[in-house]
């Protein structure tokens, strides 16, 4: 992101007051809350739990299942939240991980120097 915001030429870039961020609603990644480091692989809008991962994308969709009506898009492969279940099925979340979907990460890296590793916990957003 911050590679094609350098490409705008100089004269464009000074009279840019907005930046917009549009994305899938089902690209997500997980990262550390204080400082933004990615700590887990993305998973993108297609990546499906069921096909990737069948055992624990079914275990997730059981635990989901518990909670969400029958036929409800939580339960696709795809959703959000089974990318969430399966990740914390194949590995404990960490207290010092949140997931963010992609739009909300881009923001942050906007809104928050992500490069600098000493930084209070408050600065980078806890949840999407």
């Amino acid at each position: 992101m911050f590679r094609l915001l350098d490409d705008i030429p100089p004269a464009i870039r000074s009279r840019m007051a907005r930046v917009a961020i549009s994305g899938t609603s089902a690209s997500c990644v997980v990262v550390n809350k204080a400082n933004g480091a990615i700590t887990r692989n993305p998973r993108l809008y297609n990546w499906d739990a069921l096909r990737e991962i069948p055992e624990t994308g079914r275990k997730a969709q059981c635990l989901i299942a518990d909670y969400a009506p029958a036929k409800h898009v939580t339960l696709s492969g795809t959703s959000s939240l089974m990318k969430v279940v399966s990740w914390h099925l194949e590995e404990a979340f960490h207290r010092d991980e949140v997931m963010l979907h992609q739009a909300d990460f881009l923001s942050a890296c906007l809104i928050h120097d992500t490069s600098t590793a000493k930084r209070e916990q408050s600065c980078f957003p806890r949840v999407s």
